[in-house]
């Protein structure tokens, strides 16, 4: 945990949430970096949808893929998906969706360009994750809503005490 105080020393502070159930994280916002800096005691499972999506199942076969895996581990991190997120509460499932405030294009841009994504893959991300606030809020409807400020990550809303 170190690390990810040093990387958001002087970020403002915002809500807190355990560490535990299914986060619905958008691109960019530190799932998969976040997942390596993990204590032992917690068991994650970072599950990337891109190979469901290629199967003729799809969404169901990713919606079964995170049931499944939430029987036995801590903490889920999951797609951003309204449809996986949705048919997940309908399963009576609860989801906790992070996504950057909508005044970060920019910085999220860089952030998928930094990580080494493709430039027309970067703008499908920014074409297809990036709403306004109130457009998340309708999406995710019933769901706890985080929105990161500028140079926050998931691993600052997550509270590990």
């Amino acid at each position: 945990m170190e690390k990810f105080e040093q990387i958001n020393e002087g970020v403002p502070s915002v809500e807190k949430i355990k560490p535990v159930g299914i986060i619905a994280g958008a691109p960019g916002v530190g799932k998969s970096t976040m997942t390596g800096g993990l204590s032992d005691d917690i068991t994650v499972a970072d599950i990337e949808p891109t190979p469901y999506t290629k199967a003729e199942d799809w969404p169901n076969n990713y919606i079964e893929e995170v049931i499944e895996r939430s029987r036995d581990t801590d903490l889920v991190l999951i797609t951003t998906n309204p449809v996986v997120v949705q048919a997940l509460r309908e399963r009576g499932l609860s989801v906790t969706v992070i996504c950057p405030d909508e005044s970060l294009k920019d910085e999220y841009r860089q952030r998928y360009i930094d990580r080494g994504n493709k430039l027309e893959v970067v703008e499908k991300i920014m074409t297809n994750a990036h709403k306004t606030n109130k457009e998340i809020l309708s999406d995710f409807e019933g769901c706890n809503v985080v929105f990161l400020q500028s140079g926050q990550y998931l691993s600052d809303v997550l509270d590990f005490d």
